[in-house]
């Protein structure tokens, strides 16, 4: 059913001509209603004849050959409105992410024939080889000179938390040895804050979990996650490495060789402003 409106030719309602009155219209009273005939839609049409708003029995339609359809009813906080098929149906929407393929940072890669020492810390150097920190049980500092051999660490603070462990990114390592044993993979987190002597930085050790290697000179792959660690988040300031140390050692010289990566996080954090 198409409505039209009629007004007298001087510009007010009631005449019988077939145009709305001229002048602006004003309501006496606070509501006004107007009701549709069953199955029937009030048009707003442009100068062209073409459809602006169609109000329909059930719904508000907008456009004309394009048309999209409103929802009736308000949606849930947080709640956008987009379409939900091709055909022009709108409806509040809940917004999803999916990261299709994680990035990756380096975390360290090196290989080094020595002897091993029970729980003493191997760390990647610069130079592909691999840095002996000392022992997990006894060290807690470390000087310039280790970390100036090191490979660059995977994460870094300021004062501000940059997000670290936040039960989506994880650690890759492959792992090989010429020596079977169990080996504890290692965070190493050096705390460099602002006043802290660089000749004595203060260094924190932190298990991820364990490789045991049955058998000599064969890799070993395994993913750690960063929160088995029991850091709620990285120290300001602060500057991340990944190491091991084997838990029995090795008596006599043999090869070790660690790669790793940092899988970062695949959350994504949604706000409107």
């Amino acid at each position: 059913m198409k409505v039209e409106f009629f007004g007298s030719s001087s510009g007010g309602g009631g005449g019988t001509d077939t145009n709305l009155g001229n002048a602006n219209l004003s309501a006496d009273a606070t509501t006004r209603s107007y009701t549709m005939a069953s199955g029937g839609n009030l048009e707003i049409k442009n100068n062209s004849g073409n459809n602006i708003v169609d109000f329909t029995s059930s719904n508000l339609e907008i456009g004309n050959t394009n048309k999209y359809t409103m929802p009736n009813a308000r949606g849930s906080a947080n709640q956008i409105l987009g379409q939900t098929n091709a055909t022009g149906n709108i409806a509040f929407r809940t917004m999803s992410n999916a990261i299709t393929s994680q990035a990756q940072t380096c975390a360290g890669q090196g290989r080094a024939t020595t002897t091993y020492a029970s729980r003493n810390v191997f760390v990647p150097n610069g130079l592909g080889g691999l840095t002996n920190l000392g022992s997990s049980a006894s060290v807690t500092t470390i000087s310039d000179t280790q970390i100036a051999t090191l490979c660059p660490p995977f994460r870094q603070n300021s004062l501000t938390q940059y997000g670290f462990a936040d039960g989506t990114d994880r650690v890759i390592v492959k792992f090989q040895s010429g020596f079977t044993d169990t080996f504890n993979i290692l965070l190493v987190v050096c705390d460099m804050s602002a006043g802290t002597g660089a000749s004595a930085t203060p260094v924190s050790f932190f298990s991820l979990g364990t490789i045991t290697l049955n058998r000599a000179g064969q890799w070993f792959c395994e993913v750690f996650n960063p929160q088995d660690a029991g850091l709620e988040a990285l120290e300001p300031c602060s500057a991340t490495w990944i190491g091991f140390s084997a838990n029995v050692g090795a008596e006599e010289s043999v090869t070790a060789q660690i790669l790793s990566n940092y899988l970062n996080s695949s959350a994504i954090t949604q706000s409107y402003i």
